[in-house]
């Protein structure tokens, strides 16, 4: 009964379903058509809000995508869009929204396309899959539903047999998540027929090892092992597991003679691009530590040899970024930086990736990427002492790549050079935008004195940070929603029952967080000012729900958690299902797709502001809650 309650998920899951506000011209296109909609906000997150703006995600025959900002044109009440597609799309989807603010809506607005033969590519059921598993919530404002991607796992693979060995695993993962035992009974069922029917190869047994082991089996798991290792001990399987067997915490010299020893054994040949694909995460790796270790010979020689050379630049201009950062290694982090800007324009030549509609497309992505490395290479020659040259480079980069932060620094290098007017302008726009930093406050101070502007300095500042603040204020008040905050009740650390409802005339601050999320805990010292400022306030609460958080003893993790720091949160864990390893009852309920994530709710009820992702400035995080409970208080 649980196997057909299973199926019955998976094929109402695979039933698409287009989102209400959009209507397309098209119903079934074909690859490369053109695609023409119309979208209608009505009802949805984004009903009264202006500006409205498009993002189309267009997925190929591969799990790539590229984005494509659709100009929309106002009809009425609702928007009119179009753009163009190349001939190996599989699937477009629509994200709509308002600054941080997204229509959001379960299924989203998704368009399949038919191929050559007419058809529906199994292609096309591999991308949903995927958004339905990890990034659609982010990229569309879908709701992730494992029992929905399973289902579309089990159309691409009946529609082309090939893929099996490549993504049953993935489907079987998703059915185990979707319904404990129903899954469990179904991984069970292909072990069987996989015994039956194989002839011991090592792709078979690597997928049975994996299912025994995501069952938790270790016994079994450790027997299909100890086969796979007997029979292929020159195989995937045996690399894989030496190269993991390496300890992360050794020298970069011992892995190098530990990577060595792997190479001669499977008599492998980093100067074959047959063996690079196989090498390609232990020269990441080697890469990486040689890159923190000041060693820019090895870091090149290895970082040379990566597959993808606009994958292999960004670990180049990593390498620059983190020596500019501690002010060390300077000259080596320069030439390494600047290799980066060569194979970004080195690339520029190669072939058209498939996540590129267009050549013009993919030139104007390098063209951002170098900009956005030309800031490094700046910022290492003016710690060269090379100023003339770093100005230079760094307004070059401001013109590939703006960037606020990047201006902020601008301003140190245009004083060096003795441009203190157009210094004195740039630093006064940054502080009308309220995100100048303590430095650029006393260079701006510096050049008002040196520059003999007239006037009080402390009453000009006065009126800079007046607008600042009024800036602020009308950016957020345009990104303002008034949606029913779904109502909940959970247990917090305390043991203590708290439920939403009878906060009901309060303003309440939810902050979504797990003890793995660096960037939550980053931003924790920023909440305990805000949580110390609103202490005596009995109508502001703030509400600390720890969600995707996995493990067995998860609440005496949290525990520890807590109990090694000095923060006087009100901790409550959200509630995850046994049956369903990917759900989380309020995380879900808020549509939660990325951590930290903050919801602002108005006295009566409503969600009023929805902040995803964090500063990791104390100062910065009092400041932006203030104004958004003081907003939704007024």
């Amino acid at each position: 009964m649980k196997t057909f309650r299973l199926l019955l998920i998976l094929l109402v899951s695979a039933i698409a379903v287009k989102g209400q506000g959009v209507k397309f011209e098209i119903e079934k296109p074909h690859a490369g058509d053109k695609i023409k909609f119309s979208y209608q906000p009505k009802g949805t997150k984004l009903q009264g809000l202006s500006e409205i703006k498009c993002l189309a995600y267009v997925f190929h025959s591969t799990l790539r995508y590229q984005n494509i900002q659709v100009n929309l044109i106002r009809d009425g009440d609702s928007y009119k869009g179009e753009f163009n597609t190349r001939d190996s799309v599989t699937l477009v989807g629509l994200a709509f929204y308002v600054g941080e603010q997204m229509d959001e809506t379960r299924n989203g607005y998704l368009l399949e396309f038919t191929h050559a033969d007419g058809k529906i590519p199994a292609e096309t059921y591999l991308n949903k899959a995927f958004l339905f598993t990890r990034n659609g919530t982010s990229l569309l404002g879908l709701t992730v539903d494992a029992g929905k991607a399973a289902g579309y796992y089990k159309q691409a693979l009946d529609i082309k047999p090939m893929l099996k060995q490549k993504y049953t695993y993935d489907y079987l993962e998703l059915a185990y998540k979707a319904d404990v035992v129903s899954g469990t009974k179904l991984i069970n069922e292909n072990i069987t027929a996989i015994l039956k029917t194989t002839n011991g190869n090592e792709q078979d047994l690597i997928l049975t090892f994996k299912l025994y082991s995501l069952l938790k089996d270790k016994a079994k798991a450790d027997a299909v092992k100890a086969l796979l290792l007997k029979k292929y001990p020159l195989g995937d399987f045996a690399y894989t597991t030496e190269t993991n067997a390496i300890p992360r915490n050794k020298p970069a010299e011992e892995v190098e003679a530990d990577f060595k020893r792997i190479i001669a054994k499977f008599n492998l040949d980093l100067e074959k691009k047959e063996n690079i694909n196989r090498l390609n995460s232990m020269l990441v790796y080697l890469t990486y530590l040689y890159g923190k270790t000041k060693n820019s010979e090895r870091f090149d020689f290895y970082g040379s040899k990566m597959k993808n050379k606009v994958g292999a630049a960004s670990f180049y201009n990593g390498y620059g970024a983190f020596w500019a950062e501690k002010n060390d290694n300077i000259d080596s982090a320069a030439r390494i930086s600047k290799k980066s800007l060569e194979m970004i324009a080195a690339a520029k030549d190669g072939g058209l990736p498939i996540n590129f509609a267009t050549k013009e497309e993919y030139i104007k992505s390098l063209d951002q990427t170098y900009g956005s490395y030309s800031h490094t290479y700046a910022k290492l020659l003016y710690l060269q002492g090379k100023y003339k040259e770093a100005l230079e480079t760094k307004e070059k980069a401001l013109q590939l790549a703006p960037s606020l932060e990047e201006e902020i620094s601008y301003v140190s290098y245009l004083m060096k050079d003795g441009q203190n007017e157009k210094a004195f302008s740039t630093a006064e726009k940054i502080m009308k935008s309220g995100k100048a930093t303590a430095a650029l406050k006393a260079d701006f101070k510096n050049l008002y004195t040196v520059l003999k502007k007239e006037g009080s300095y402390e009453t000009y500042v006065d009126n800079l940070n007046h607008m600042a603040v009024e800036k602020e204020r009308k950016e957020w008040l345009k990104n303002m929603i008034n949606i029913p905050a779904p109502d909940f009740s959970l247990v917090n650390l305390k043991g203590e029952t708290v439920n939403l409802a009878k906060l009901k005339g309060k303003v309440v601050v939810l902050d979504y967080w797990a003890t793995w999320c660096v960037p939550c805990l980053a931003a924790f010292p920023g909440m305990q000012k805000a949580v110390d400022k609103y202490k005596d306030n009995p109508n502001v609460v703030f509400l600390f729900i720890n969600t995707s958080q996995r493990e067995e003893e998860r609440m005496k993790v949290v525990k520890d958690y807590m109990a090694s720091t000095t923060y006087t949160f009100n901790v409550l864990l959200d509630e995850n299902s046994k049956q369903n390893l990917d759900k989380f009852k309020v995380r879900d309920l808020y549509k939660v797709s990325g951590i930290p994530a903050k919801f602002i709710i108005d006295g009566n009820g409503n969600i009023r502001f929805k902040v995803v992702g964090s500063s990791d400035s104390a100062e910065e995080i009092l400041k932006e809650l203030d104004l958004l409970i003081t907003l939704v208080t007024k």
